[in-house]
């Protein structure tokens, strides 16, 4: 049966592990923060998309159940939760595809 490494090494990787992910970490936010940067900026599509996601979230929440589903809300279940994710991830995606072609 192997030994068990050195406490001493051990410590040196997981401080090469942090400091590696820590890098990445902030290149990418820095690669980010530059190609923002360079881009003009596209208000209106996201201040869209907010609107028509939370008109969704408060109808679901609020509105009246429909009679097809035994007067439950679609979000006071695990899978309606789900399914109700799934049906808004979609439509956004093609309102973005449309929009950002």
């Amino acid at each position: 049966m192997p030994s068990r490494p050195r406490v001493r090494n051990r410590r040196w990787q997981a401080t090469l592990i942090v400091t590696l992910v820590f890098t990445a970490a902030v290149g990418a936010a820095a690669v980010g923060w530059w190609y923002a940067r360079e881009s003009p900026p596209h208000q209106g599509p996201l201040i869209l998309l907010a609107v028509v996601i939370i008109l969704v979230e408060v109808n679901a929440l609020v509105g009246p159940a429909a009679p097809a589903s035994g007067g439950k809300k679609i979000l006071a279940t695990l899978s309606g939760t789900f399914w109700a994710g799934f049906i808004l991830t979609a439509i956004l995606y093609v309102v973005l595809a449309m929009l950002f072609g």
